[in-house]
């Protein structure tokens, strides 16, 4: 069967506008993470409402993966049309942890959320909020570079240099934390918020974990080299 480029271009450039959809869904999704987690508490309906999104994402990686199956199966693409599709279904993956990682990070900051208001609560909230602004921040930039037209290998040395950035911001944060006074006072005042911390602890890693993910996005797309 002859394969019809333009009809393989014109099924690559919906996929492409699919999958960009879905990245500035996921997107949102930790907006609205960063603003549940703004409020004095968390509330069951806002830990739903998070709930409900993962389920969304969940669908909209199912239907851009049927779509790059009908694409194989219709038009018979070749190298680098397969390295496009291959690239969207691994990134669709990443996506849809992505979107997985906003409902963790509300559900386990509820725990954090409903400490009594002390000056351990305060630290805490403060560390969440500003680490995940500072990577949403760094989600806007990823979406800029790859609603780009141009050859995603131009924007390598700039990616590397915001991860590195958020990496070290990070490592602050931590290390603040770990040395502040209201950590040091769980200590010397013997008090028991081990599972406080350990919340902490893991909201702190699944923001980080995002970050990964988006790399790994970014890093497939390396693969298509020009093609939208």
């Amino acid at each position: 069967m002859a394969i019809n480029f333009f009809s393989l271009e014109k099924s690559e450039y919906e996929l492409k506008q699919s999958f960009l959809e879905f990245l500035d869904m996921c997107y949102r999704y930790h907006l609205k993470a960063c603003e549940s987690l703004k409020q004095d508490s968390i509330s069951d309906a806002s830990v739903n409402e998070m709930a409900a999104k993962k389920v969304k994402a969940r669908e909209k990686k199912r239907d851009i993966k049927d779509d790059c199956i009908w694409i194989i199966s219709k038009d018979q693409p070749r190298a680098n049309h397969l390295r496009f599709i291959v690239a969207i279904l691994y990134a669709c993956r990443d996506l849809e942890r992505i979107a997985e990682q906003a409902y963790n990070i509300v559900w386990y900051s509820r725990k954090i959320w409903s400490l009594e208001n002390t000056a351990l609560s305060k630290t805490l909230k403060e560390i969440v909020i500003n680490t995940l602004e500072r990577s949403n921040e760094f989600f806007k930039n990823m979406i800029t570079i790859l609603r780009s037209d141009s050859d995603y290998s131009k924007y390598f040395e700039e990616v590397k240099t915001l991860i590195q950035n958020f990496r070290n911001e990070y490592k602050t944060i931590l290390s603040k934390a770990l040395l502040s006074s209201s950590f040091k006072d769980i200590e010397s005042k013997k008090i028991n918020h081990l599972d406080f911390i350990f919340s902490f602890s893991i909201v702190m890693k699944y923001i980080d974990r995002t970050i990964d993910h988006l790399w790994s996005i970014y890093d497939n797309f390396l693969m298509i080299k020009n093609k939208d």
